[in-house]
């Protein structure tokens, strides 16, 4: 288990050179987004312009509008478009071509992308209030998007800051308390799929 910063964040260019993304969490350790070898990816980052979006072939993805004007999404070329709601979890396959349409103002939002030969992403919740959540996987992420959360035995998780339990340190329930009324969370929980 570890607390991780803002500090920590590492940034990486989009697979097609795009834009940025501030790389939150990797796994495994050492793992990369260019070999493409890792289990899942946890990351922010910001959409300035209409376009398209990598592709991640054998991936899930799932993306969570933080604030701007909005975005809507589309796949594989149909022609209808996809408004995502703010905070609310988006999934879609990296597989196939999507391309982002900006509603105004750029974005910044939050994407979780998930191998799924390797890994199976359990859930993936917004939480806005103090909560008692049950985990079931082997890998738990929580980060701090706005104001303060405490977590038990932890201390309080400010802005930015990230706490990432791995294997038998996944506690069976989560339990976060809201320390500022503005103050969201954002929490996946993911399973080993079994060799």
């Amino acid at each position: 288990m570890r607390i991780l910063h803002e500090s920590d964040a590492r940034s990486r260019p989009w697979k097609n050179g795009r834009g940025i993304t501030q790389e939150l969490a990797i796994w495994p350790e050492g793992s990369t987004l260019e070999r493409a070898d890792f289990a899942y990816r946890i990351s922010r980052a910001g959409i300035a312009e209409d376009g398209p979006f990598s592709e991640f072939v054998g991936c899930d993805r799932v993306l969570i509008v933080l604030d701007g004007s909005g975005i809507e999404l589309r796949h594989g070329g149909v022609a209808s478009w996809r408004a995502l709601p703010a905070r609310i979890p988006y999934a879609f396959s990296g597989d196939g071509r999507t391309e982002a349409r900006l509603l105004g103002t750029p974005v910044r939002d939050f994407n979780v992308i998930v191998a799924r030969e390797r890994m199976r992403l359990v859930s993936c919740e917004v939480v806005t209030h103090t909560t008692r959540l049950p985990t079931a996987g082997d890998h738990l992420f929580c980060h701090v998007v706005s104001g303060e959360f405490g977590i038990e035995s932890l201390g309080i998780l400010k802005p930015f800051e990230s706490a990432w339990w791995n294997g038998s340190a996944v506690p069976r329930i989560l339990e976060l308390e809201l320390r500022a009324a503005d103050a969201v969370a954002i929490v996946v929980c993911l399973a080993d799929r079994e060799a």
